[in-house]
């Protein structure tokens, strides 16, 4: 039971650094846009 419950945070906190990971490219994405919309 310990074990499943530490397996669960492991991908917890896997999900939680793919979604910071997607975040921040889209924000970059939408900064290079904005400087290219500026053109």
């Amino acid at each position: 039971m310990k074990d499943k419950r530490r397996f669960c945070i492991h991908i917890c906190s896997t999900i939680n650094k793919l979604h910071i990971f997607v975040n921040l490219n889209v924000a970059s994405q939408r900064k290079t846009d904005r400087t290219t919309a500026k053109k």
